[in-house]
């Protein structure tokens, strides 16, 4: 290539890139014409966004994996929290001209790729179920024509222990003095002339009500001068968890249980189990005896890998589980021949509740064993190796919140039995990790 032909190959180009810039900058120009939002957004609102992503992180932890802002407008919480933590942020939109303008401002900010603008309507979300860590929503539910619509969406979007913020408000972390002004101009504003369609979210409760939330996984928010909003933690999913359990503390859970069938000559009856309630011991017990046992699951998803496990081993017909808190047995009085509790008071909030539990649900002439640990007889390097298998486990991130509250010592157990009432004997204890008491009901 010549240099004259250089030449003029360089200055089209330049030329190219300067109408490039030009029609690129008239196009966010008439974008932001059209979403109103951005100048507020950019000015009187600006400090608000930053404050809500710093309040999301310390409310919340969750600064890595997947953010929806819904109804993100010009993404201006979107971006924020994009720059605040490592979390790739959707910021959806049913609005075109907001998407596109999000769109200019996300590759201006650097953030293209971290930051995704999505058309998309909050009612109806095209993403998929259990797919966001965290859902937000900061002005866009009162524009909602079906309110109860955008909330279950919220919802669904969620992945098990994921959480939902939703509503319309200025972060209650934000210095008063900047927050109240903004907060009286736009409550003034929104009364004189409110905007079509605008209804003031101050029933928030009664639309996740009427969204199908459960009461239990929901709270609502109420900030000073105006702010309303609902917060919805979607419980974890800790089935994999219990299943990782069963399969690692497998050797230790058939070591149990084979020495259960020989301390008490195991053969037929009724047996519960009462402990984390994935059917560690009740698998074993089913293959080795004519049992029929009964699991009291420590949580649904508990319950869940017991009946999965049992399915699996051809034994659904003899091993039953169900979601069952153990201070409230749903048994009868009188009801098993035997009872094991088998890690449960690592768990329980109030062991010698458990203990008068188990006791009532015990036929007379029977036997019951609680305990935590490792299997009756074991050597200390076994009983150590366990004792690290089950830390791990405690200490992974999918473990249930309570997972080991409390590693009892046999002071601590001898305690527990006193304060039950129940007669029980603690037949061993020692200073590593086992205890175990033994409960034999009389014939009155």
């Amino acid at each position: 290539m010549s240099i004259e032909l250089r030449r003029k190959t360089a200055l089209s180009v330049a030329v190219l890139l300067l109408c490039s810039v030009g029609c690129w900058g008239d196009l966010k120009s008439d974008l932001i014409e059209k979403v109103p939002m951005y100048k507020t957004a950019t000015g009187a609102f600006a400090p608000v966004y930053k404050a809500l992503a710093q309040q999301m992180v310390q409310d919340y932890g969750i600064t890595d994996g997947i953010c929806v802002d819904v109804g993100c407008g010009s993404g201006a919480f979107a971006l924020e929290y994009a720059k605040t933590t490592q979390c790739t942020v959707y910021a959806l939109d049913i609005d075109p001209a907001s998407v596109r303008l999000t769109s200019i401002l996300v590759d201006e900010a650097g953030l293209t790729g971290r930051v995704i603008p999505v058309e998309g309507d909050a009612q109806d979300m095209s993403l998929r179920s259990e797919f966001a860590d965290l859902v937000f929503s900061r002005g866009s539910i009162p524009f909602w024509p079906d309110r109860e619509a955008g909330v279950r969406e919220c919802y669904r979007i969620l992945k098990p222990g994921g959480v939902a913020y939703v509503g319309g408000g200025f972060s209650r972390i934000l210095d008063p003095k900047i927050r109240n002004p903004i907060a009286r101009e736009r409550g003034a504003s929104f009364a004189d002339n409110p905007p079509e369609g605008f209804r003031v979210p101050n029933d928030l409760d009664e639309v996740a009500r009427g969204a199908g939330i459960p009461q239990d996984q929901f709270r609502t928010y109420t900030e000073p001068i105006a702010g309303w909003w609902l917060e919805i933690r979607k419980p974890a999913d800790h089935a994999a968890w219990y299943r990782r359990w069963s399969t690692s503390l497998g050797p230790y859970h058939q070591q149990m249980a084979q020495q259960l069938v020989d301390k008490y000559d195991l053969k037929r009856g009724r047996a519960l189990e009462v402990g984390w309630g994935a059917g560690s011991l009740s698998l074993p017990l089913a293959r080795m005896t004519k049992l029929d046992l009964y699991v009291a699951g420590y949580d649904a998803d508990a319950a869940k890998v017991a009946n999965e496990r049992a399915g699996a081993a051809g034994l659904a017909d003899r091993v039953q589980a169900v979601d069952c808190n153990p201070h409230h047995l749903m048994f009868d009085d009188n009801t098993f021949d035997y009872v094991f509790g088998h890690a449960g008071p690592a768990v329980w909030a109030d062991p010698p509740k458990v203990i008068r539990e188990i006791a009532r649900v015990l036929r007379p002439r029977g036997v019951a064993l609680v305990g935590s640990g490792v299997p009756i007889t074991c050597d200390t390097d076994a009983e150590m190796v366990f004792c690290k298998l089950a830390r791990n486990l405690r200490d992974a991130p999918d473990a249930p919140v309570d997972a080991f509250k409390q590693c009892a010592d046999g002071a601590t157990f001898t305690r527990w039995v006193a304060q039950s009432g129940v007669r029980a004997t603690l037949i061993l204890s020692d200073e590593v990790h086992s205890q175990w008491i033994e409960i034999r009901k009389s014939e009155r």
